[in-house]
């Protein structure tokens, strides 16, 4: 019988190649960021990623993150029964770029990404029963850059060698810059929900907002929508857009706030 090594051999490289990536992180970009092209897990493993919260925690404290300092970073994925997690997480400002420094503080992080990023490791894959958690440390740029939004995309993988069957997750959370010294009307809170939307967000002000000018503008600087914010609470319909990028944008007294909003399918 003729011997077929040398040509299985070829067949099975890119296979290994797979599972070895897999075992050792991500290849870097798939953060489901705005600077990643919001490339995520989806790209190498089958399925619809899905959006949730409150996995990203930083000790920042309330008035936000201090120029150079260096913080912890907590990310937890919680999935039933994962074989294993594997995750890639990156930090950008306003603009999409990469900003801050990570430093892996054990065994089961690495960075990615050409040091944008952080990433799982070999050791780091195996869940607690239905959790996974990774700390690591990020240091704010400094000069500050005001909101940093921190992405992730978790792999809650069933461990059986493939690509296919696993569950992918898409998380993100902001922190702005302490403005040391300086009382702004924007030093109450503005905040708006959900995110990503589709079809509608709810915008929260405070007192003080009341009055301001409200623009949502797209990626290419085009105002889409635009209204005087005379409510603490207002709805605001987004059923004519569409899906991509947006920044609502606040003004009053010469002061600007800015904040990012996704608009799904």
């Amino acid at each position: 019988m003729k011997k077929l090594y040398p040509y299985v051999l070829p067949l099975l490289i890119p296979f290994l190649l797979v599972l070895t990536a897999y075992h050792t992180g991500s290849p870097g970009g798939k953060t489901n960021s705005p600077g990643d092209g919001f490339s995520n897990c989806t790209d190498c493993h089958s399925g619809t990623p899905i959006d949730v919260s409150d996995w990203i925690e930083l000790d920042i404290p309330a008035e936000g993150y201090e120029p150079g300092a260096t913080y912890v970073v907590t990310l937890t994925g919680s999935h039933e029964a994962p074989g294993r997690f594997g995750f890639e997480m990156t930090a950008e400002d306003e603009s999409g770029t990469k900003v801050g420094e990570f430093t892996p503080t054990d065994n089961e992080t690495q960075l990615t990404n050409n040091g944008h990023a952080v990433t799982h490791t070999d050791e780091g894959i195996n869940p607690s029963g239905d959790f996974k958690t990774w700390t690591f440390d990020w240091t704010a740029p400094d000069p500050g850059v005001g909101n940093v939004y921190f992405y992730a995309a978790l792999n809650a993988a069933n461990g059986d060698g493939t690509n296919s069957g696993d569950v992918i997750y898409t998380t993100e959370m902001m922190y702005q810059e302490h403005l040391t010294g300086i009382k702004t009307v924007f030093a109450e809170q503005m905040r708006f929900y959900p995110n990503p939307a589709k079809e509608y967000i709810m915008l929260e002000t405070g007192q003080k907002l009341l009055g301001s000018q409200l623009n949502i503008i797209d990626l290419s600087g085009k105002t889409v929508f635009s209204s005087v914010i005379m409510t603490k609470v207002r709805k605001i319909a987004l059923g004519d857009f569409q899906a991509g990028m947006y920044f609502i944008v606040m003004d009053k007294d010469g002061e600007r706030k800015s904040e990012k909003l996704l608009i799904r399918e």
